[in-house]
C-alpha cells in the first residue's frame, strides 16, 4: 500500500485514545489501511463487539485484507464510490444492521473529490445508533474545514474536540433529535 495514505503516527495514537475514551462496540472504517490493522486487533480481544471497513478500491480491499487474520477479512467490504445527493460516497449495501456507535473517516482520498468526505455524516446516520462519534482524519485541508462546518450546521452534530497530528482530526458528536 501507498505510504502516501497511511495514517500517521500521532493520528493512530489518538485513534488509539479515542477508542479507548469512547469505548464504541461497532465502528465502521471509512477507508482503509493501518487503522484497519487497530479494528482487527481490538475485536480479536473483545475490545469492540464488531467492525467494518468501507473501501472502494479494490487492490487497496485485497492490500489490506493480507494486513489482518483470514477470520477478520470479511470486515472489509468492497464498496465502490457511487453517486448521491452530497457527491460520490461509499456504496451502503452491505452495512450490516448493528448500529454504529463510532465512524473513523480517512476516505475517500480528496484526490478523488476535494468534498470527498462530505457524505459521511449525512448517509452513514441512518445506519447509525442515537448517539455516534465521528472521528476525521485530515481535518487541516480545506475541503474537510468546509466538510467540518457544513456538518455543524445539521441538527445534533457538536464538536467535541480538535487533536493534533500531521494532518489534523477532529471529533464530532452526533445525537439524533430528542436524544
Amino acid at each position: 500500500m501507498n505510504d502516501v495514505f497511511q495514517l500517521d503516527d500521532r493520528g493512530l495514537n489518538v485513534l488509539r485514545s479515542v477508542i479507548r475514551d469512547l469505548q464504541p462496540q461497532i465502528i465502521c472504517e471509512c477507508g482503509s489501511g493501518r487503522s484497519t490493522t487497530l479494528f482487527a486487533h481490538l475485536h480479536r480481544v473483545g475490545a469492540i463487539k464488531n467492525w467494518i471497513s468501507l473501501e472502494h478500491l479494490s487492490e487497496f480491499v485485497e492490500a489490506t485484507r493480507n494486513l489482518i487474520p483470514a477470520t477478520q477479512r470479511n470486515h472489509i467490504i468492497h464498496a465502490p464510490l457511487v453517486p448521491s445527493a452530497y457527491g460520490p460516497w461509499y456504496e451502503t449495501a452491505h452495512i450490516p444492521p448493528d448500529p454504529i456507535d463510532f465512524v473513523f473517516i480517512d476516505g475517500p482520498p480528496a484526490h478523488s473529490y476535494t468534498f470527498a468526505r462530505h457524505p459521511a455524516i449525512p448517509l452513514l446516520t441512518p445506519y447509525c445508533a442515537d448517539t455516534a462519534y465521528y472521528l476525521l482524519d485530515d481535518a487541516n485541508r480545506r475541503g474537510e474545514k468546509i466538510g467540518i462546518s457544513n456538518w455543524l450546521q445539521l441538527p445534533g452534530v457538536e464538536l467535541v474536540q480538535k487533536y493534533q497530528s500531521e494532518h489534523g482530526m477532529v471529533l464530532l458528536k452526533r445525537s439524533k433529535p430528542g436524544r
